[in-house]
């Protein structure tokens, strides 16, 4: 089935208009008097290096996952654990660790942290995921690689703390390896990453 995305109007910004919109998507989710009025939410699409087990095949920057997420941005981990705690009759006495690393920016859904050893703090989009859409793999050159000779080398997750049998996920993902977003009717491409199209537009048809 083709994807809904392929025929949207396709809009080019830069990474700077990026930030400035993700960091409006919430406030714009208000009413007149400044009250939320529900979720926000956002596709984004990235593309970024997994994370594998020692002993991998592959040189650094050979593998990178392309993936289509659907994101919400307006809402609390701790109260999305405690409902989904509540549907399967569970308390909704679960509080989240304090994060190891990063400073959230107040009233915006993005991290900031310095990566040990450098300088200049880096920008992250944090949220939770409500759907994995689609991902695939390609080496640095584009082209596709078979996922069967890459997962068998990815790195595990860890162990939930939620308690839960329906897992909710929270991802934080770097705003440099965001190639655009779909929201609002429109695919917006970010103007760095124009080489990067084919992926934004994000047409799977099989």
């Amino acid at each position: 089935m083709a994807n809904a995305s392929a025929t949207m109007p396709k809009v080019v910004i830069t990474a700077d208009n990026m930030t400035d919109l993700m960091a409006n998507i919430n406030r714009e989710g208000q009413d007149p008097s400044g009250k939320k009025v529900g979720a926000r939410f956002i596709t984004i699409i990235t593309k970024t290096e997994p994370k594998m087990v020692a002993g991998h095949p592959f040189k650094d920057g050979e593998v990178l996952k392309v993936s289509r997420v659907q994101m919400n941005l307006g809402c609390n981990y701790a109260k999305i654990v405690n409902a989904q705690r509540a549907r399967e009759g569970l308390p909704t006495d679960f509080k989240p660790e304090p994060r190891k690393w990063g400073k959230r920016i107040p009233d915006t859904p993005f991290i900031v942290h310095a990566p040990k050893g450098e300088t200049e703090p880096k920008l992250y989009l944090d949220g939770k995921v409500e759907k994995s859409v689609e991902h695939w793999y390609e080496d640095a050159n584009g082209n596709e690689i078979d996922a069967s000779k890459v997962e068998p080398w990815l790195r595990p997750k860890g162990k939930s703390r939620q308690g839960v049998k329906d897992e909710r996920y929270w991802r934080t993902y770097e705003m440099k390896n965001i190639l655009g977003f779909v929201f609002d009717g429109k695919v917006w491409v970010v103007s760095d990453n124009l080489r990067l199209l084919k992926d934004l537009a994000a047409v799977r048809t099989s």
